[in-house]
């Protein structure tokens, strides 16, 4: 849970500052000349938002202590560039350790999930720059991740050699359980086994999410690393054979819709019903086939828009399951007695 949380306005002529404790209640404010953000001048505009931050932190009541013994977040930020910036001014300041820099977003799932007994958090901190990585790695970890999961940097294609000196970068600067992900149709970029292997010297390297959806991956991947490395599914519709080849888990699409018939094939894997399993693997084939009609998460919010879970909205370039694929996954949901 985030003790404080530092709102930012800096959409006029003047910055302004509110700071709001865990109950959203305000109880420091301050002001100061100059506002948005201008082409040119991030660098201009982070050094005023951080000093309209300290000028709002000393303030603060003595009797809640230090602010260095808080933790708190910086709501309304933006570009990942505006994020850097923002962070190095507080630098500046001598408030990096006192201020994270998060969107209102990251604030409300610290908030969601931070407290909840029982729940483990994995955060997919995982991008194409180390240095963004360990970033929102560190930032992960302030709020209290319990792990992280690392997809293979995207579109700059880094050679075997470089996936881990990237791998063992991030996870040296924040030594956190991480799951490592490798989905190559998505990011052009293929971890391989030879590579998982060496991975593994590092403990902080627990898990990979294989999404190649080939049993054969799955196979020199485990044939590789044994016991060392839980081996995932990242693929729904293949995630009863690599349980059989030793897989321990999957991390699914499919649960989403269905998450009692998915978990019930894992159980019975898990305790050797082979025969339950491969017949719950088949009853989800359909849908797990059918969820990839089109680019994940289009049809499988659209599933949960029909089963009244959620709103189908997406963020563009992605929109609403064309109307040809309506009709198809409405079926599959009627089969299964999901709606």
């Amino acid at each position: 849970m985030i003790g404080l949380v530092i709102g930012v306005d800096a959409g006029g002529s003047r910055t302004r500052v509110a700071v709001a404790d865990a109950n959203g209640e305000t109880i420091a404010t301050s002001e100061r000349e100059g506002g948005a953000v201008k082409p040119g001048e991030i660098e201009r505009s982070a050094s005023i938002i951080a000093a309209a931050v300290r000028d709002a932190l000393i303030t603060l009541d003595p009797t809640l202590g230090a602010p260095r013994a808080l933790c708190a977040g910086v709501a309304g930020v933006g570009r990942e560039s505006e994020r850097r910036a923002l962070s190095e001014a507080l630098l500046n300041e001598s408030l990096a350790d006192d201020v994270l820099v998060m969107t209102d977003a990251e604030i409300a799932m610290a908030d969601a999930f931070g407290d909840e007994a029982g729940i483990v958090l994995i955060a997919g901190t995982g991008s194409n720059s180390t240095r963004e990585t360990i970033e929102m790695s560190q930032a992960a970890r302030k709020v209290g991740a319990d792990g992280l999961l690392l997809v293979t940097p995207y579109y700059n294609r880094p050679g075997q050699d470089h996936l881990y000196r990237h791998f063992k970068a991030v996870v040296q600067a924040v030594p956190l359980p991480t799951v490592l992900y490798n989905v190559p149709s998505r990011t052009g970029c293929d971890l391989l086994p030879e590579t998982l292997a060496r991975l593994c010297e590092l403990p902080e390297i627990v898990a990979v999410k294989e999404a190649t959806g080939s049993t054969l991956r799955a196979s020199q991947i485990l044939a590789k690393t044994g016991d060392r490395l839980a081996v995932l599914s990242g693929d729904d519709a293949t995630a009863f054979p690599l349980f059989a080849l030793g897989g321990r888990g999957v991390i699914s699409v499919v649960s989403n819709v269905a998450p009692r018939e998915f978990s019930a094939m894992w159980d019975a894997a898990a305790a050797g019903d082979w025969n339950k399993a491969r017949e719950l693997h088949f009853k989800l084939l359909p849908l797990s086939e059918g969820l990839f009609v089109e680019a994940n998460p289009v049809p499988v919010k659209a599933a949960l828009s029909m089963m009244g879970r959620m709103a189908d909205e997406l963020r563009p370039p992605l929109y609403p399951l064309a109307e040809q694929h309506r009709e198809k996954i409405r079926g599959m949901l009627r089969d299964l007695r999901l709606i």
